[in-house]
């Protein structure tokens, strides 16, 4: 099974805005590799061709007088956010919502950015389980081997990220639905901290820990659809006014590190700032405090 043959977002966007592209094509060309390539994937629960279609006309239209910084950027949405006019499933059949009058506020965002959903993804049945097989949909596949699993409960949104049948998607995370499919297929999942991206028009699964996360092919491109779910002027606005300069950072001894592969544990200590990190010792699991 291929993978994503787009440019990543971020470039995507640009070639929009610049004319290289129009949105209508981009669309076009992702809804025809969808309906070739999801048959195996099952990582669509509905496909809105119409409504995508429509608003990539509506974007070609004001792309030159009015900027956005996703247009037409085709997107994903997992199937407990509401998308109005479309079934909210949850993984269930009849769905859990037949149509909701009002989408979620991320999927409002997204689309006041430009963006241009394109369907709502399958996930594990209720948002509540890991490897994304339990669904009235039928299970999610694994782009880089359909006879593996794509991780839950947002698998079909990773799925569909990591064979170019979007550009980005939205999932959600209570303990893990973003992170796990991320790493199963290749992609890279962000679960926010809690509050900094909204939760209306989410179907609930432990109201205190859900979160909105993001699920995209590079940070760079989650850096910039998280700006847009947060309200950031650019990706980088709150970073640069809330430094970390004088916090301290502690890295766990043991679980985290327990039983990791070596390539794993060099690209996390890598994440860190070496000069301030003491020798972590994998094998003995010796944890360290950074500066």
């Amino acid at each position: 099974m291929s993978t994503a043959p787009l440019p990543d977002a971020v470039a995507t966007a640009a070639a929009v805005t610049a004319g290289t592209i129009s949105p209508v094509e981009l669309v076009e060309a992702v809804l025809e590799r969808v309906e070739r390539i999801d048959p195996v994937l099952n990582s669509y629960t509905t496909l809105l061709r119409g409504r995508a279609l429509a608003r990539a006309h509506a974007i070609g239209r004001t792309t030159g007088t009015t900027p956005r910084p996703l247009p037409g950027l085709p997107v994903a949405v997992k199937d407990n956010l509401h998308v109005a006019g479309a079934p909210t499933s949850l993984g269930v059949y009849p769905p859990a919502v037949a149509e909701p009058v009002r989408s979620a506020e991320a999927v409002r965002l997204l689309e006041r950015a430009g963006a241009v959903v394109l369907g709502k993804t399958n996930l594990h049945q209720l948002a509540y389980g890991a490897t994304g097989d339990v669904s009235a949909f039928g299970p999610v596949r694994n782009p880089h081997d359909p006879a593996r699993m794509a991780g839950g409960s947002s698998g079909g949104s990773a799925a569909a990220v990591a064979a170019g049948l979007c550009a980005a998607a939205l999932g959600t995370d209570t303990g893990g639905s973003v992170r796990v499919p991320a790493a199963l297929c290749g992609v890279v999942g962000l679960k926010p901290t809690r509050g900094a991206v909204g939760t209306g028009g989410v179907v609930p699964l432990g109201p205190t820990l859900d979160c909105v996360g993001l699920l995209t092919r590079t940070v760079r491109d989650c850096a910039a659809l998280f700006a847009v779910l947060a309200g950031r002027t650019t990706p980088r606005d709150t970073a640069a006014r809330e430094r970390l300069d004088g916090y301290r950072i502690g890295v766990p001894d043991a679980f985290y590190f327990d039983d990791v592969q070596p390539a794993v544990g060099a690209a996390c200590l890598r994440a860190l700032d070496t000069k301030s990190v003491s020798h972590l010792d994998l094998e003995g699991g010796v944890g360290k405090i950074v500066a």
